[in-house]
């Protein structure tokens, strides 16, 4: 009945693997033409340091979850620090464009 669920843990986390790829690079894509519509700058305009500390916790924040399940597992080496990073980044990346696209304008007004 449900021949779906007889599939191994490793194809299930690469499908999963894959969407969430797919996702973010078309949420980025999105993010990237409503930011440059809108072009929403205020919140970096008035409070320019803020809104680097900002950016930078919710990237390196949100990444250092991962890096945590990381350390925990015994699993730390130099891809693993560099997938960190990039995670990281990609995140601030995302952060920034839902600030220049207006999301968090919207949201928190």
């Amino acid at each position: 009945m449900f021949d779906f669920l007889d599939l191994s843990n490793n194809v299930l986390v690469k499908i999963a693997m894959i969407f969430f790829a797919i996702f973010l690079t078309i949420n980025i894509i999105y993010l990237s033409i409503v930011s440059l519509i809108n072009r929403d700058i205020t919140v970096l305009k008035k409070h320019p340091i803020l809104f680097t500390v900002e950016t930078l916790l919710i990237g390196f924040g949100c990444g250092s979850i991962i890096f945590l399940i990381i350390y925990n597992r015994g699993q730390i080496n130099t891809w693993n620090t560099i997938d960190y990073i990039l995670l990281s980044l990609r995140l601030s990346v995302v952060s920034l464009l839902m600030q220049f696209s207006g999301v968090y304008t919207y949201m928190f007004s």
